[in-house]
Parts: structure tokens; C-alpha cells; sequence
């Protein structure tokens, strides 16, 4: 039995000496040094744009330690009212320039579709003047058909005469209301300021020549119309003819005039292709220059609304607001730095180790850190070892303590509960503790 005894008790003694040589072991292996806490994404300097020149804050919608969303405005800059305005102009000019844009195509279609008019009735004069000169030459008309001919001709004359004169009339109105749109840029071209001189003449030169190449066009159509006329005077000539033919021989000037009246026609048919190619080219033109300054008051646009989202500074991440810089009407320094925000979702400990002692530090190994001061332990767990030596940045209250004041960085990734008890804590100095034991020494 005493032996037994002794056999146990043997035994108890040398597990608590391999137990107290454990202890002495991860004693004498631990590496202490100073931290600091911070977030593990590390704490963002929201700044004014550059392009923002010497900006002023004229609202604040936060306040230190507020909670915000990524995407939440921060501030309000005092430039944010001129570049609202120049967006909602910027909006309007792109509006006008759509609307222009669109009677430009209005108008090239209809271009087109009076052309295709005008040679469609440009052929048929032609069929008809070589109607009238096979009539003449074949003597095979009848004196009905001529008389209707007749008629119907002497229908379309009158019809053609009458917007000839319509023509004729309406082309002071056409041109005094080109007139107004001109006077009309001119005025706005004497009243701009400064800054929008340039484009004011350049709009009163565009309605300038605008109203040339309207006046051109509308000249052009009343020459047409004219000459269709003419056309149409020859065609009655050529019906009245037929219609004397019936009762005799064609004379000498018949036939001649008939003859007059195709080479006519044909003219006005090779005209008409000159002046298609001329009136569509114009439309054509006018098209594209008011689709370009659709796509440049777009353009414009975009530049307007991205200065406008310039002035409302936000935040880049989720998280809270660790410092405000600014103040509303004060002028953001140090960079136009207006507050400093972090992700607090996950706290972590920079901490600097003593050159001397970095090699003995491995991603993976625990840490105490405690506050000074508090009995409280933090546990955490090393996630990086730098790889650069540095100045140290942080002294410790024992004044023998840490003369090495070249560190390499070191950081350790908090545990949950550690992590949310320090959350408002980033930037507190903090005493590391790191050992090779897989279990915190404050779990023991």
C-alpha cells in the first residue's frame, strides 16, 4: 500500500514540475511590446475632390461617432447650389437640343417628300409634252379627249398660278419671322455675360446663316414653282394644238412648239435632280449639326451632374465617424480632409515588436492585450508579420522598457467578444502579450 502511495504521489509531482516547466517555457518565449487599436480595414480620410479649388462646407449631416452607410453624405459643400443650377441648365439646353434636333429630321423628311413630288410630276410633264409631240406627228387624237385634256390642264394651271402667287405673298411673313428669330439671338447675344458671350454669338451666327439656307430653299421652291408653271402653260399650249388637229394638219409652229415644251420638261427634270442633290445636302447638314449638339449638350450633362456629386462628400464604406475636420462655413485643411470613418465591424492590434524579438513572432500565434491600467485581457491572434523594419511610433511607461526603437509591425486579428468590447476604443494604446501556446493566456 505505501508503496502504491508513494508510486502516485511520485507521479503528481512530476506532472506539476512538467507543468510549472510548461509555464516557465511560454513565460520566458513571450514577446511583449506596445499596440495601438485600430480597424482591421484601417480608418479612411474622406477628402474634397480636387477639382473643388478652395471649397467651403456649408452643411455637416453628421456628427463624431454617428453611424453610416457606404454612400451616405457627409457634407454638403457651398458650391453645391451653382452646380445644381448648371445641371438643371445643362438639363434644359439638352431638352432644346433634342427639340431642334427632331425638327431637323421634321423638315429633311419633308424635303424629301416634296422632292419626290416634284419629280414625280416633272416625269409626268414629260410623258405628257411626249404625248402631245407623238399626237401631233401621228394625228391620231381625239378631239374629246383633247378638250378634256384641255380642261384638266387649265385646272392644274390655275392651281399651280395660285400657289405660285401664294408663294409669292407668303415669303414676306417666311422671312420676317427668320428676321425675329435672328433679332432674337442678336439680343440674347448683346445681354449674355461674359462667360456665355461665346456661345450667344456663336447661336446668333447659326441663326444667321439658318435663315440664308431657309431663304435659299424657299426661293429655290418658288423657282420651281414658277417654272412648273411655264411647264404647264407649254403642256395647254401642246392640248390646245392637239386639239386643232382634229379638224387639220398640224402646222409647222405646232409641231415646233411641241418640240419646245419636251426639251422643257426634260431641262426641268435635270434641274430638279441639281436641286435635289443641293436641298438634301442642306437638310442633311442641318441634321447633323443638330445631332451633334445633342450629343455635346449630353456631354455637357454628364460633366454638370458629376461636379454636382462632387459637392456632397461621402462616405466610402460602412462604418462610424471617427473625427470631423470641418465645420459648416469653414474651409477643409490638411488636404481637404473632411472627417475620418472606419469599419468598426472588426477591430485589430498594430503592434510593434522590437527587431530583436520579430523573429520569434509567426502568423498564428495568441496575444494578450490589455488597456493600462485594467485588469481586463483581450485575446486576439497574429494574422501578419511586416516585413520592413520601422521607426517606432509608441513608448511605454517604464522608462527602461523597449530602448529598441526599431519595430517591424505586427498585426492581431481581435476574437469576436474582444473586437466589440474595444469598437469605440480605435487608437488606444494598448500592452501585447504574444506567445506560441495555442490556447490566450487569459483562457488559462
Amino acid at each position: 500500500m505505501k508503496n502504491a502511495f508513494y508510486s502516485s504521489a511520485l507521479s503528481c509531482l512530476l506532472a506539476c514540475t512538467a507543468l510549472l516547466n510548461t509555464a516557465a517555457a511560454d513565460t520566458a518565449t513571450a514577446v511583449g511590446c506596445q499596440g495601438r487599436v485600430l480597424p482591421q480595414s484601417r480608418i479612411r480620410r474622406v477628402a474634397v475632390p480636387a477639382d473643388q479649388g478652395t471649397p467651403i462646407v456649408e452643411k455637416l449631416l453628421v456628427e463624431e461617432g454617428a453611424d453610416v452607410k457606404a454612400g451616405d453624405v457627409l457634407a454638403i459643400l457651398a458650391a453645391e447650389t451653382p452646380a445644381r443650377l448648371m445641371a438643371e441648365q445643362a438639363v434644359a439646353k439638352l431638352a432644346g437640343a433634342n427639340e431642334e434636333l427632331v425638327a431637323a429630321r421634321a423638315a429633311e423628311a419633308v424635303a424629301k417628300e416634296e422632292i419626290a413630288l416634284q419629280r414625280t410630276e416633272a416625269r409626268a410633264a414629260v410623258a405628257t409634252a411626249e404625248s402631245a409631240l407623238a399626237v401631233l406627228k401621228s394625228q391620231s387624237a381625239n378631239r374629246t379627249v383633247a378638250a378634256a385634256t384641255v380642261n384638266e390642264i387649265e385646272i392644274a394651271l390655275a392651281a399651280q398660278s395660285s400657289a405660285l402667287e401664294r408663294l409669292k405673298k407668303d415669303r414676306p411673313v417666311f422671312d420676317a419671322k427668320l428676321a425675329a428669330a435672328v433679332a432674337t439671338a442678336q439680343t440674347q447675344a448683346k445681354e449674355s455675360s461674359w462667360g456665355a458671350g461665346r456661345i450667344a454669338e456663336a447661336a446668333l451666327a447659326e441663326a444667321r446663316a439658318a435663315r440664308e439656307a431657309a431663304l435659299r430653299e424657299y426661293d429655290a421652291r418658288e423657282a420651281a414653282a414658277g417654272a412648273q408653271v411655264e411647264i404647264t402653260k407649254g403642256s395647254l399650249i401642246s392640248a390646245r394644238v392637239r386639239l386643232e388637229l382634229v379638224q387639220g394638219e398640224p402646222s409647222a409652229a405646232a409641231l415646233a412648239a411641241a418640240e419646245s415644251q419636251l426639251m422643257a420638261a426634260k431641262e426641268r427634270l435635270s434641274v430638279l435632280d441639281a436641286f435635289e442633290a443641293a436641298t438634301l445636302a442642306h437638310r442633311k447638314k442641318q441634321s447633323d449639326i443638330a445631332l451633334a449638339a445633342v450629343r455635346e449638350a449630353g456631354a455637357a450633362l454628364e460633366i454638370a451632374k458629376v461636379r454636382h456629386e462632387f459637392t456632397r462628400v461621402k462616405s466610402p464604406v460602412q462604418g462610424g465617424v471617427l473625427r470631423i475636420f470641418a465645420r459648416p462655413g469653414e474651409t477643409p485643411s490638411m488636404g481637404g480632409i473632411i472627417a475620418e470613418v472606419a469599419d468598426l465591424s472588426q477591430m485589430v492590434v498594430e503592434a510593434e515588436v522590437a527587431v530583436s524579438d520579430s523573429l520569434r513572432v509567426k502568423a498564428g500565434m495568441v496575444a494578450d492585450v490589455r488597456l493600462p491600467g485594467m485588469g481586463k485581457v483581450y485575446a486576439g491572434k497574429v494574422s501578419r508579420v511586416g516585413r520592413r523594419v520601422v521607426a517606432g511610433a509608441m513608448s511605454d511607461e517604464n522608462p527602461a522598457a523597449f530602448k529598441d526603437l526599431r519595430v517591424v509591425p505586427v498585426e492581431i486579428v481581435l476574437d469576436a467578444e474582444s473586437s466589440a468590447a474595444l469598437t469605440g476604443l480605435t487608437g488606444a494604446q494598448v500592452q501585447v502579450s504574444i506567445t506560441a501556446s495555442t490556447v490566450p493566456a487569459a483562457a488559462k
